[in-house]
């Protein structure tokens, strides 16, 4: 647990650092590895795409970007990442061999040959669209704000991606990622779920689409008040599930304002702060989950160590 604690501590102290030194890639490089080493490969690859916006030719970033997106369930992003490793550093044998046991596998369970390529290593136009529609999409600063116009120019890079590569998962993802921030659940929905149709079975997807139904409905009020906090809980556990612990912790946060006797609700809302490293916040979880009746010996053992820690550290 301490050591767990040190790598929460040094990825918040890193990412204040980022904020303010933006376009430092070995710093992104940096918080991107503090990530991975805790099991947290979403976040690394959020940032490292960020990395790579701004050093699109450093094979090491491409390289842990690969790395990130496979180990994150994203085998079309890590295949198209190992791709630019293997144009940026064409003499590494194993970019090599990972490429074609990653294309074997996704040609296999799509149960079609490989697509012809003209030239070794070259990538597919529907690829360097989608790269571009990657680059104009991190193309907001680092600090999360969004610029509707780089992400309006994205989606239609996406669409004639789809349109070129009518099975390209991805882009249809991404797609629906950025409908999310812009707040057009509806559309995003419909935009997951057409990637669906075509290749089932993506859990990744499946997830997101039925998050953002949840968040359509949500927002159209199409529910019964006694329905509220079973949707609210479950979109939090999605984003959580996804990755995105602080965004978990917003709409958990609402659940229990909604059902503050939830004591499941209470546990899993400790743990996202364990994860996001708030110590103090996941120590009264904590607690509130044992009081209204989620004893488990975890759980208490949890409550120790978070004691120890919070009550032991020194605070700025």
């Amino acid at each position: 647990m301490q050591e767990a604690q040190e790598k929460l501590e040094a990825i918040r102290l890193l990412r204040r650092i980022v904020t303010f030194q933006p376009r430092d890639v070995a710093l992104h490089r940096e918080l991107a590895t503090l990530y991975l080493r805790q099991g947290r490969p979403v976040d690394a690859a959020r940032v490292l795409r960020r990395a790579a916006a701004l050093a699109p030719r450093d094979v090491s970033v491409q390289g842990m970007l690969a790395a990130a997106y496979e180990a994150s369930g994203f085998p079309e992003d890590a295949l198209a990442a190992y791709k630019t490793v293997r144009e940026l550093a064409p003499g590494d044998p194993k970019v090599g061999e990972k490429i074609a046991s990653m294309t074997a596998a996704r040609d296999t369970a799509a149960g079609t040959p490989p697509p012809a390529v003209s030239e070794p290593g070259e990538a597919s136009r529907s690829e360097k669209l989608f790269r571009e529609a990657l680059r104009r999409w991190n193309s907001s600063p680092f600090d999360g704000s969004i610029t509707p116009a780089a992400l309006e120019s994205a989606l239609g890079l996406l669409a004639r991606v789809i349109e070129e590569d009518p099975k390209h998962m991805p882009a249809y993802v991404a797609s629906a990622t950025i409908l999310e921030a812009l707040g057009r659940y509806e559309d995003a929905a419909a935009a997951v779920g057409r990637g669906l149709a075509l290749s089932p079975g993506y859990e990744p997807a499946e997830d997101q689409q039925r998050r953002l139904e949840l968040l359509a409905a949500l927002k159209r009020k199409s529910y019964e008040p006694s329905e509220l906090p079973a949707m609210v809980n479950e979109i939090g556990r999605l984003y959580w599930k996804a990755g995105d612990v602080e965004t978990a912790i917003v709409y958990l946060g609402r659940v229990v304002l909604l059902a503050p006797r939830d004591g499941a609700t209470w546990s899993n809302l400790a743990l996202c702060y364990v994860q996001a490293g708030q110590l103090d916040l996941a120590l009264a979880a904590s607690k509130k989950a044992i009081e209204l009746g989620q004893g488990s010996d975890g759980l208490k053992q949890q409550i120790r160590e978070l004691e120890s820690i919070v009550g032991g550290r020194r605070l700025p």
